[in-house]
């Protein structure tokens, strides 16, 4: 039984695993709205009475609201049904959070939803991709000896934070992903021969196809992915187009392509000893400028900008009966931005600000700060290129000066080919 199983670390295991986490837009409203709990409830794109329903809870799918229904539809079928408007910012949230989870179990993830800041509201796919994610399973048997240990580590650390998922480890990324999606419990496949045949027998509505290219397969009798694989190629491509010709070759082929996975981005962050220990405002903002000014710079080079800050502050307290008569008190300190920003200008006035109308218990002798990160604008990432002299700002500051002293006042020298005396 040992020889039948190969482990990770061998050349014949399955060196691939998928992660799809059950009802994402569901777990988004019951987090949000968590008396909804033993209530008919729902996700929708928007709550207006022409929005989609995108998930609907057992209770509520009972009563006969399904994805798909729009609002008004659906509150005719359950009028005490509960809807909660979920966005695309939300899902990207979600998305990060699961990827944060799943690197700790493997180095290597790449999630399904990887456009971050997508405008308009959320789709069918987008929910879906939202808990979709691949792992790379090759080498990993010093740690979990075989795919059944890295399947069940996968499920521990998701449940040990609320989330229930398929994990499929296997060969076929297509295959796999299929299985996962098409829920229940996970499995291991140490054969790719059968993991096609399970992979075969899924209804095609499993596979991300267009809804009416699915519909033309259905209405010729092509019901399961195993129908949609035993179709000739190149007759496929001439009557259902590019759309279901690509899935008929990512069934032959997807075993051959790797995962794209998600470099782990660290929040960017900067330490600095205050000597002597100090508890002026300005003086400790100097020292905060600096630090800030790192991680705003390690942030950019991640393609990002900072939406709040994080500052800790250690501070030295007189207390009585203490070692040297001080104890360690740590005060921490969170800003936020309306916008996410690049400019340390900014962060450090909101500091000084923050410091200002603060009544520190002792003299600070180190400050940390982390950034929290945030998709940033085009225009943003421009500012890094730019010169450190800003030639509009020295114009300005120019013409204040003649406004101040009068015309005249700011001359400048012209250069003239003169012979030398």
């Amino acid at each position: 039984m040992a020889e039948d199983r190969a482990t990770l670390a061998g050349s014949a295991a399955p060196c691939l695993a998928c992660v799809a986490v059950r009802a994402p837009g569901l777990v988004l409203v019951r987090r949000r709205r968590p008396d909804w709990s033993a209530l008919p409830h729902a996700a929708a794109d928007h709550l207006a009475p022409t929005g989609t329903i995108l998930d609907a809870c057992p209770r509520a799918r009972r009563a006969g609201v399904v994805p798909g229904l729009t609002l008004a539809a659906a509150r005719a079928r359950l009028p005490e049904l509960r809807i909660e408007a979920i966005s695309m910012e939300d899902l990207h949230r979600f998305s990060a959070e699961v990827f944060r989870i799943l690197v700790r179990a493997a180095p290597f993830v790449e999630p399904l939803l990887h456009a971050e800041g997508d405008a308009g509201r959320p789709s069918f796919d987008a929910l879906a991709d939202a808990g979709t994610f691949f792992l790379d399973a090759s080498g990993l048997g010093t740690l979990y000896g075989d795919a059944e240990g890295l399947r069940h580590r996968i499920e521990t650390i998701l449940a040990e934070t609320g989330l229930a998922a398929t994990v499929v480890v296997g060969f076929h990324r297509l295959r796999i992903y299929a299985l996962a999606r098409h829920g229940g419990r996970g499995r291991v496949f140490y054969d790719p021969t059968d993991e096609a045949r399970c992979a075969d027998r899924l209804p095609l509505a499993i596979l991300p196809l267009d809804p009416k290219i699915r519909g033309r397969l259905e209405r010729l009798g092509l019901r399961t992915v195993g129908d949609l694989a035993r179709l000739p190629a190149a007759e496929l491509r001439t009557r259902f187009g590019r759309g279901a010709s690509r899935f008929h070759e990512r069934l032959h082929r997807d075993g051959m392509v790797p995962i794209a996975p998600r470099p782990v981005r660290e929040p960017a962050r900067a330490a600095a000893d205050v000597e002597p220990p100090d508890d002026h405002a300005e003086r400790l903002t100097f020292v905060c400028r600096g630090l800030i000014d790192a991680v705003c710079r390690a942030t950019g080079r991640q393609l990002r900008a900072v939406a709040a800050v994080r500052i800790r502050l250690t501070l030295d307290v007189p207390a009585e009966g203490a070692v040297f008569g001080i104890r360690r008190r740590t005060v921490r300190l969170r800003i936020a931005l309306s916008r996410p920003t690049l400019d340390a200008s900014i962060l450090a006035d909101l500091l000084r600000l923050r410091l200002a109308a603060l009544a520190l218990p002792g003299r600070v002798e180190r400050v940390e700060i982390v950034a929290e990160p945030a998709p940033a604008e085009a225009g943003q990432l421009a500012l890094l290129d730019q010169p450190a002299r800003d030639p509009e700002a020295a114009r300005a500051a120019l013409a204040r000066l003649e406004a101040a002293f009068g015309p005249g006042t700011v001359t400048f020298a012209r250069l003239r080919a003169e012979a030398l005396p």
